[in-house]
């Protein structure tokens, strides 16, 4: 497999090598704000229906060589802006200069859109833009995340992906909505991870930040998900806009619908969205069915207020309704999983000696999940059903200072508190028990509560050096209201913790060129023990067949990373690599112990969550695009991930293997139409994990192709065809089937046809 990777990027940096002829022009200029006049940095320019682009230094300059002849629009955009589009004349061998200025978008720039994410950023970020994850047509967020270098997800069912990034999973990753609010799922087994209760249709962008290399949005060990919703397009007069999507997947007889409509003036908006989803099972490529059928509602309602030239008002109302939720590889399946989520967003331009801005978040988020056994062999035996509830409530607030036209500090504070509650109640119906009932306390009325501050600069300390430093402090407490006697017996003396978590980072960014960029950073990042890993109470959680038990007094983990990256650009090509390593300290695990006795039907025994000393986890990655002419390019991406138990002396559990893809892009030349082929490798994983009853799984290729056009002004249509060939596979971090004994298998062969229209 390792030779297809090589294969693939030789075979596309061949086909890269062809005459770029020498009539194409150069188009120079700079970027400025057009109240103020100073340069603006960060600014994305690309020459539009080309892959031609370059984003703005800190005086404001950008470059862009082998802009072909002719009539050329060119988009200026960034954050907290109104993008500009320009139409050039350049002639055959020409240099094109510009002054841009770019004037405020108040509804953007005090939106919740927190983290800068383009490729010239001062940390290694990845963004995924609106387009991107509607051409994909995923049926979930976690399902997308496998897309990304170095991204994966586990499989349990059809929907509910849970995202790996880098090695890192579930709280080991700082997954927030718009920019700091938090949900965290009520399911002990994480049927409802925290990106199952977003809908990926109703997002503007992800943005993915690798690593502890922020400290401005929360306590952060392994990386970043922002996940930020769509929102109200700015209007300087009455205005109305609507988007309405359907679409019909295949293999799953699943069905989807949505209606986004926005609405407003120049001193208020309103945004509403709703969709649908009703799926049911799969077929596998090897014929077999695969029960992971699901029905999903959801809406998103925001109304904003902009009652000044510097200030807008935001509230948030989002709400999602899952129901009949198959998961083949847990004990029970979800009957309900109700979310909803309010939110407040205050922010305001300000004169006050160097302080710019100050934005101000309160939030809640409320999820109500209820699960059984009844569709399951087990209900023979007993009658099983779980009623969890998981409450957040949090609040941040920023100010931000402007030292220099070149440089900007952020301090700030924000806090949540968690709270989870609930009972599983088990009627046994059959065998030596028939007649009794009993009543397990599953999260003991836990909390967890954590408040932090902060403080990160960005400045540049040379015309072609940024640096970044940034150090946070987080006070956090756990307690449980009803302990069972298990732990009132056992850990009595910790039942109630506290402990402060540093955390810190530093990099910089290095220009050597207008084409050539180096990045590096150190972090240290913090994360304290989950309210699962600290009082769960003999459930079945983890990928082994074993009943789980918290350990209140775990320490918190603490991971301390070096990544380091570049990207190249040139005519014949868009490089960029990547490579990290981190020690982690205090890894949380779990092991074997023998002194108490399961609960749970059928699992082999009990283990207790605990801390590993000493946990390495290295990886790195690829991207590169050539573009062979005008509408045509070849990209091309790989990531390897290491882990390792230095206690154990085993590989981590739950590490993806060596993957990579190819993706050939063709646009026409009305812009309006495109086609795109791809292909995925995924090589074999052998380093395994004994002590969590890991399997090595093989490797495999998929292919896939996607099309789509602008019939008339409003209407798209576009299809996506996934496993061309059928293939029967499964992904490494798939979870058992309960039923066959092997890991789920993925979707075979579907078709999917989706109409939009955008009014």
């Amino acid at each position: 497999m390792k030779r297809v990777f090589v294969l693939c990027f030789i075979l596309s940096g061949l086909l890269s090598i062809k005459s770029w002829g020498q009539s194409r022009s150069v188009l120079k200029g700079a970027v400025y704000d057009g109240k103020t006049q100073e340069p603006v940095a960060e600014a994305n320019i690309v020459v539009v229906g080309t892959s031609l682009g370059d984003v703005s230094n800190f005086n404001g300059q950008f470059f862009i060589k082998g802009v072909p002849p002719g009539k050329q629009r060119v988009r200026v955009s960034l954050l907290g802006y109104k993008t500009k589009e320009l139409v050039l004349e350049f002639q055959r061998s020409s240099v094109v200069e510009v002054r841009v200025e770019l004037d405020e978008d108040i509804a953007v720039r005090f939106g919740e859109i927190v983290i800068s994410a383009n490729r010239m950023s001062t940390y290694p970020q990845i963004r995924i833009s609106h387009d991107e994850i509607s051409n994909t047509r995923v049926k979930d967020v976690g399902e997308f995340i496998r897309t990304i270098p170095g991204g994966s997800a586990i499989r349990k069912g059809g929907i509910a992906l849970d995202p790996v990034l880098h090695g890192f999973r579930q709280d080991q990753l700082n997954v927030m909505v718009d920019g700091g609010m938090h949900v965290w799922g009520a399911c002990p087994n994480r049927m409802d991870p925290p990106t199952a209760h977003i809908q990926a249709e109703d997002l503007e962008k992800v943005e993915i930040l690798g690593g502890p290399f922020s400290v401005r949005f929360g306590p952060t060990l392994g990386g970043i998900i922002n996940l930020v919703m769509d929102r109200s397009e700015r209007f300087a007069k009455f205005g109305l806009n609507a988007v309405a999507n359907a679409g019909y997947e295949s293999n799953w007889n699943g069905r989807r619908g949505r209606l986004s409509v926005s609405s407003g003036t120049r001193l208020a908006d309103i945004y509403i969205s709703g969709g649908l989803k009703d799926y049911g099972s799969y077929k596998a490529g090897d014929g077999s069915t695969i029960n992971g059928g699901f029905d999903v509602k959801d809406y998103s309602l925001k109304l904003g207020l902009n009652p000044g030239e510097d200030s807008r008002i935001q509230a948030t109302n989002r709400a999602s309704f899952m129901r009949d939720v198959y998961y083949p590889a847990l004990p029970m399946d979800a009957y309900v999983d109700d979310t909803h989520m309010y939110g407040l967003d205050v922010a305001s331009n300000l004169h006050f000696l160097t302080v710019t801005q100050v934005s101000a978040k309160i939030y809640g988020s409320f999820v109500h999940h209820i699960m059984g056994n009844q569709w399951k062999p087990t209900f023979s035996i007993q009658h099983a059903i779980t009623d969890v509830k998981s409450n957040t409530y949090g609040a941040r607030i920023e100010l931000s200072s402007k030292l220099s036209s070149r440089s900007t500090v952020y301090v700030g504070m924000d806090g949540y508190e968690n709270y989870k509650s609930g009972d599983r109640r088990r009627n046994m119906v059959s065998g030596p028990l028939a007649g009794k009932s009993f009543v397990d306390t599953v999260w003991q009325d836990a909390h967890l509560k954590d408040i932090g501050v902060f403080a990160e600069a960005h400045a540049a300390v040379s015309p072609v050096v940024t640096a970044l430093l940034g150090v946070r402090l987080d006070a956090v407490s756990s307690s449980v209201d009803r302990p069972v006697s298990l732990f009132n017996t056992s850990f009595a003396q910790s039942l109630r913790g506290s402990e402060l978590n540093p955390s810190g980072t530093a990099g910089f960014m290095w220009s050597l060129s207008d084409k050539c960029l180096i990045q590096a950073a150190l972090g240290l990042g913090s994360r304290t023990a989950d309210i699962s890993e600290r009082y769960i109470n003999l459930l079945p959680v983890g990928r082994d067949n074993y009943d789980y038990l918290g350990s209140p007094s775990l320490k918190p983990e603490q991971n301390l990373q070096l990544e380091l990256s570049t990207d190249l650009q040139s005519e014949f090509a868009e490089l960029s690599a990547s490579a990290f390593a981190s020690i982690v300290s205090n890894y949380i695990s779990a092991k074997l112990i023998t002194t108490i006795k399961p609960v749970t039907p059928g699992v082999y025994g009990v283990k207790q969550f605990y801390n590993v000393s000493n946990a390495h986890i290295a990886g790195a990655g690829f991207s590169a695009t050539f573009p062979l002419n005008r509408p045509l390019q070849v990209s091309v991406k790989g990531f390897y991930t290491y882990g390792q138990n230095m206690d154990l002396h085993e590989p981590l559990p739950e590490i993806p293997p060596l993957e990579g893809d190819v993706n050939l892009f063709y646009r026409m030349k009305d812009i309006e139409s495109w086609i795109m082929l791809g292909s995925r490798f995924v090589a074999p994983q052998n380093r395994i994990s004994t002590s969590f009853q890991e399997a090595r799984t093989p490797g495999f290729a998929v292919f896939s192709v996607e099309a789509g056009k602008k019939v008339i002004r409003y209407f798209t249509l576009s299809f996506r065809v996934t496993n061309i060939f059928n293939k029967a596979y499964y992904e490494h971090l798939n979870r058992i089937n309960k039923l066959t004994g092997s890991p789920i298998l993925e979707p075979g062969r579907s078709v999917d046809v989706n109409v939009s229209i955008n009014y």
